[in-house]
């Protein structure tokens, strides 16, 4: 059949429905655009790093203006946003609480000193021209590689036709973790472990996502998620919700883990849900239990999966 077009929710976008799936795009124009924006970007550093010793680094408000511009289309190509975080870091290297990749440093900013009249010294206007971070390279190849197709292409939200729906419920203590994954067409698969030393002293909310992302690269591995599988991840760490939808990771170890679970979704046409859930109700799932190595509560001690995930129920 013909595909159906309606407007999106925002200006720009497009619903497209076709062989009973449901897409959104953007417009050729809009996309177009975008590829030119990239490529831009990329000239510059490609002629900052030919320059090298002698390059002034690349003209900040060109890539301010091409930024908002992939941060508006990036609300529809959703597999773009977490890929504009080398922009992003590029245009707050003046800034003086980053160090050398960027990124932000609570110690140097704890070092700022203030004025007599109150004002943050080093807190000056930007400047016409911004140093790229290391990322940066490999972002904007990952964008070209991304938006490489020459008219816009179709992202599905929703799959083809009935296709298994599965929900996981998964925590992270201090020295261990669990997670327990539901088939409808295979049972409850949980697992626990313990950390090594060199995880287990890391933040809290890396804990929490790598919990989530090894696990899920384990059952991509063994085939039990593959295209079309609608997948539900419960987790009570806010961060980790926050993280997988905005992109907005604020430490260099706990994005990279965002990049390994985008693309996983990406690569092997999952549909990812996270979702932030009580502390309550992860120990009453077993997970919280799961990670400190007790099996006699919730799911673990034979309670149906789905009675802990009310998904139909309103607020």
């Amino acid at each position: 059949r013909p595909p159906t077009l309606e407007p999106g929710p925002w200006a720009g976008c497009v619903v497209v429905t076709v062989d009973d799936r449901v897409c959104v795009t953007v417009t050729q124009e809009r996309w177009d655009r975008t590829k030119a924006l990239i490529s831009s970007i990329r000239q510059g550093l490609d002629s900052h790093q030919r320059l090298c010793s002698t390059s002034s680094g690349i003209e900040r408000k060109p890539m301010e203006r091409a930024r908002g511009f992939l941060v508006y289309i990036a609300r529809t190509m959703t597999p773009l946003r977490p890929f504009l975080k080398g922009i992003h870091l590029t245009l707050d290297t003046w800034r003086p609480d980053r160090d050398n990749e960027g990124w932000g440093d609570v110690r140097m900013k704890a070092d700022w000193r203030v004025d007599n009249e109150g004002c943050k010294l080093g807190d000056e206007e930007a400047p016409d021209w911004v140093s790229p971070v290391p990322r940066l390279a490999d972002d904007i190849k990952v964008l070209e590689r991304l938006t490489r197709a020459t008219t816009a292409p179709l992202r599905p939200i929703r799959p083809r036709s009935c296709a298994i729906a599965n929900y996981a419920f998964g925590d992270a203590s201090g020295l261990g973790f669990g997670m327990a994954v539901w088939d409808p067409t295979a049972g409850t698969d949980a697992d626990q472990g313990i950390w090594t030393e060199a995880v287990s002293e890391k933040p809290s909310n890396y804990r929490e996502v790598l919990n989530i992302v090894r696990k899920l690269e384990e059952l991509v591995a063994n085939g039990t998620l593959h295209d079309g599988v609608e997948l539900f991840v419960f987790t009570d760490n806010f961060t980790t919700e926050s993280v997988y939808y905005k992109g907005d990771a604020k430490t260099k170890h706990l994005f990279d883990l965002v990049l390994r679970l985008r693309s996983l979704e990406m690569e092997n046409g999952l549909f990812v849900h996270v979702v932030w859930i009580s502390g309550k109700r992860m120990i009453a799932q077993g997970a919280d239990g799961l990670s400190r190595g007790d099996l006699t509560t919730g799911v673990m001690a034979g309670e149906h999966m789905l009675s802990f995930v009310p998904l139909h129920l309103s607020v």
